[in-house]
């Protein structure tokens, strides 16, 4: 078994998947959060940087000039530069009434990249400012947003992730349940995951062997009785010959090659050898194209007719040629004619055979699929078969995915209507 480094129950993996995407989230917010007061500290507002120099002008007012430099040194930092002139610069905006009120609007003036300026104070001294940059408007929201929309991505991911590690041998579960259906001999699924799926595989492949098992026992079963019947009707056919009168003799003979006839299809419908067939890709249009070309020269009225030029299937091939050859052959035998269609439809493939005879009772329409049975009253094998024909027909279908419904048509005559899943390659 794969050692993995996840805990063996599902809902342990649950809660430190969760965890993991929790802790993983809060440190992301976490560094947005450092990186955003980082950023405030330097990067200051224009409000803020209107009520700073307000209060150092204020304090300016009984200083002497050398202190006011001192004071300007103490408070510029590496994005606000402070001299001090005699001299009204020309080259900028100069303020002489630095009040918050004058300052804030030539801040708001200003681009993102800085702005100079100058305040008139005191004793014909000029404040003269760069500041170097300052913080966008937009620079709260947008960064919030591309924060917010990496959180949320992020989030997704992992959930997603998350999802997909806990469902995915779910996923390959189902799919080996629907394989089953089809082929009972499919290869078992990996016991892989957490400890409670594995326990639902182990079951789910323990079930399939049981079935194998039975089948092959019934199998085995049937052979054996085949075999010991073979036995019998060998000698009553060598007995036969010994019958004087030649009709009875013909009768005799009809008979004992009925019952071989019976017991040959018998055993091949309970060794399910028309399953057993290799799944392959092949065009199903040129299948039943080609069938019905082979009718038609044999003098059959049978026609074709496909919305598709070409349509690639993967299934048994053989199988489901003796499936679609025993139906049009019934829609001549019994309804005078076979009219085929195929049509594709999602991921379904639609074949319909329609006959123009007397079609069949509702109330025995479902008893047609049964083994053994006929719904005409006389038992003659020549026009009824083994009655195994409709029954190996739907085990075929079904094997593929699909169904086989029997309509009678408003018009007269009977519809059989075939739906194959298409699988994609």
């Amino acid at each position: 078994m794969k050692r993995t480094l996840l805990p063996r129950h599902v809902g342990i993996q649950t809660f430190l998947l969760l965890m993991t995407g929790i802790l993983l989230i809060q440190m992301f917010s976490l560094l947005v959060f450092t990186n955003y007061r980082a950023i405030l500290r330097n990067n200051p507002t224009r409000t803020q940087v209107a009520h700073k120099l307000e209060h150092l002008v204020n304090v300016t007012e009984n200083l002497s000039q050398h202190d006011i430099e001192q004071l300007l040194r103490s408070a510029e930092d590496k994005n606000t530069t402070l001299m001090l002139t005699t001299v009204a610069p020309t080259d900028r905006t100069l303020i002489s009434h630095p009040t918050f009120n004058a300052i804030h609007p030539i801040l708001d003036q200003a681009g993102d990249h800085g702005i100079s300026f100058s305040l008139q104070l005191a004793d014909n001294l000029w404040l003269n400012v760069i500041i170097h940059q300052l913080r966008p408007k937009t620079w709260i929201i947008s960064s919030f947003s591309i924060a917010f929309s990496i959180t949320l991505l992020l989030s997704i991911l992992l959930c997603f992730w998350a999802l997909r590690r806990l469902t995915n041998p779910l996923v390959k579960f189902a799919h080996a349940a629907k394989r089953l259906g089809r082929d009972v001999n499919a290869p078992p699924i990996p016991e892989t995951g957490p400890v409670e799926l594995r326990d639902i595989v182990h079951a789910f492949n323990e079930m399939q062997d049981r079935i194998r098992q039975l089948i092959s026992g019934r199998t085995q079963f049937l052979a054996a009785i085949s075999h010991d019947l073979r036995t019998p009707i060998t000698r009553l056919k060598l007995r036969a010959e010994y019958i004087m009168d030649p009709k009875n003799q013909e009768k005799v003979q009809r008979d004992l090659d009925e019952m071989t006839t019976m017991i040959d299809s018998t055993l091949s419908f309970a060794r399910n050898t028309h399953l057993e067939e290799p799944l392959v890709w092949f065009d199903i249009v040129a299948l039943l194209e080609a069938l019905c070309d082979d009718l038609v020269a044999t003098g059959r009225d049978v026609t074709f007719k496909s919305a598709e030029t070409k349509v690639r299937f993967h299934g048994r091939n053989l199988a489901l040629k003796r499936t679609f050859t025993n139906l049009i052959e019934n829609g001549v035998k019994y309804g005078e004619c076979a009219r085929v269609n195929l049509t594709t439809q999602s991921k379904h493939l639609l074949v319909d055979i329609d006959d123009e005879g007397p079609g069949i009772p509702e109330n025995e329409q479902e008893k047609v699929f049964e083994p053994f049975y006929r719904v005409e009253s006389s038992r003659s094998r020549e026009t009824g078969g083994t009655g195994l024909g409709m029954a190996i027909a739907r085990d075929v279908i079904l094997a593929h995915g699909g169904t086989i419904e029997l309509i009678n048509r408003q018009e007269g005559g009977l519809r059989v209507s075939l739906s194959l899943a298409v699988t994609e390659h």
